[in-house]
């Protein structure tokens, strides 16, 4: 849940590139887990997806989502935590 946010927050920020990434690390290993979300997640969901979907043309969502995925715990820590306040569209985690 908590990488779902910062995903969210990363796509509030303009960060396109790294809420793609923490989204699709973070599906793979809900996916991986096999974690349910409740009904009402899984809305919010597949609304923060297409709202990804939208900041991106369709082969470059296609491109990044492939590459992340599957990306790997560490790999999703890393970038989650490299969230910062920096002007070029990232934030403070």
């Amino acid at each position: 849940m908590l990488r779902q946010a910062r995903a969210q927050l990363a796509l509030a920020f303009g960060s396109s590139d790294s809420a793609l990434s923490l989204a699709a690390g973070t599906d793979c290993l809900r996916e991986q887990a096999q974690l349910a979300r409740s009904p009402t997640a899984e809305l919010t969901w597949q609304a923060f997806l297409q709202r990804l979907q939208d900041a991106m043309s369709p082969e470059a969502h296609a491109t990044a989502w492939q590459q992340a995925w599957g990306s790997g715990t560490s790999e999703l820590m890393r970038l989650a935590q490299g969230l910062r306040a920096d002007g070029g569209g990232a934030i403070q985690a």
